[in-house]
């Protein structure tokens, strides 16, 4: 679907394959160069790897070429840089660009420590010859620093503008909820940020309580906002929820929904569970290990997933009940007239 509503085509959906997996092959690639490098001594060389793969996605992105399905890309370029300089009326493309990126909070946050470290020097070298290749060196970039906080931070910052841009343009009060629950995101990951480096350090988190305050407030707002705002489904504010015993209301679904019943329990009792995932930091010290957090950031990637799916169903009823209206309007119009 592109910036204005209209659907992609399936050749075109192929050229978005084509080129996720050109990306993924080249990332794989540079990660496995890397590994090799770095244990075979040449430190320098290991230290290009990553210059070597933040050129050439770059490139992509911008090359004039017409390869890869130069059209995509240059859409995808073009609708990268309003989502990142929000000033302008805020598309549908704009906004679900936007809230994808709200999923990678985390990488945005090691993109700023890996552009800090390339800045700085040969990291690496250095490293080696501290004997710290291990790990168990000091980190080169602070995580707690200014720079490494607001790149964690910005995808939301970006989604809470839109919001604010939404409601002045089209007075829709909603989207100032909305925006607000994109605030409550900013404590949540600021001070997840701290407790992740007093729990490595072992050391007491004196802001334990505002923390897990603060990841329940924003866990529980994006999971309700998930459901009845974002996909549709009637449950506490518009009427057609399914009670239970008169005391339970359940999310219910719209008689016009393109899956089947299961699919989407399983998919809202799965985006709850994914949304809670952070409890994993509070059983022993799993968060210790690199290897959880890769798995964590891919359940999050899956939780994403699933939620553009519903996401573009939605979108795409609300198209269908427009032009089913307008069509109705006009049949009327011409009969009035005759």
């Amino acid at each position: 679907m592109d910036r204005t509503g209209k659907l992609w085509t399936g050749s075109t959906k192929k050229w978005a394959i084509r080129i996720a997996s050109f990306l993924t092959i080249l990332g794989l690639t540079c990660a496995a160069a890397f590994s090799a490098l770095a244990t075979a001594g040449a430190i320098g060389s290991a230290e290009l790897t990553a210059v070597v793969f933040y050129f050439f996605t770059a490139a992509l992105l911008v090359a004039p070429l017409d390869l890869l399905a130069m059209p995509a890309r240059m859409f995808f370029g073009q609708t990268l840089q309003r989502v990142v300089l929000p000033l302008q009326e805020v598309s549908w493309a704009d906004f679900l660009m936007a809230d994808i990126m709200t999923s990678l909070s985390k990488s945005s946050g090691d993109l700023a420590k890996t552009a800090a470290v390339m800045v700085t020097g040969p990291a690496l070298h250095s490293l080696a010859l501290t004997g710290a290749l291990g790990g168990s060196g000091q980190p080169l970039v602070n995580p707690l620093s200014p720079p490494v906080l607001l790149a964690i931070c910005l995808p939301y910052m970006i989604r809470f503008v839109q919001c604010v841009i939404v409601h002045r343009t089209t007075g829709n009060r909603s989207q100032l909820l909305n925006a607000a629950k994109y605030g409550t995101a900013f404590p949540a990951l600021v001070l997840t940020a701290i407790q992740r480096e007093y729990h490595v350090r072992g050391e007491r988190y004196g802001l334990y309580g505002w923390w897990i305050a603060a990841l329940l407030v924003n866990s529980i707002y994006s999971f309700y906002w998930d459901l009845e705002m974002d996909w549709d489904m009637p449950w506490l504010v518009q009427p057609g929820g399914t009670h239970v015993l008169r005391v339970l209301r359940l999310p219910g679904l719209r008689p016009d929904a393109l899956y089947s019943r299961g699919w989407y329990v399983w998919a809202v009792v799965s985006n709850l569970a994914l949304r809670l995932s952070w409890i994993h930091r509070l059983v022993g010290d799993l968060e210790r290990y690199n290897t959880v957090a890769l798995v964590m950031a891919l359940v999050e990637v899956f939780r994403r997933y699933q939620w553009t799916y519903i996401r573009v169903e939605t979108e795409l009823r609300k198209i269908r009940s427009r032009a089913t209206h307008e069509h109705t309007i006009e049949g009327a119009k011409e009969h009035a007239g005759s």
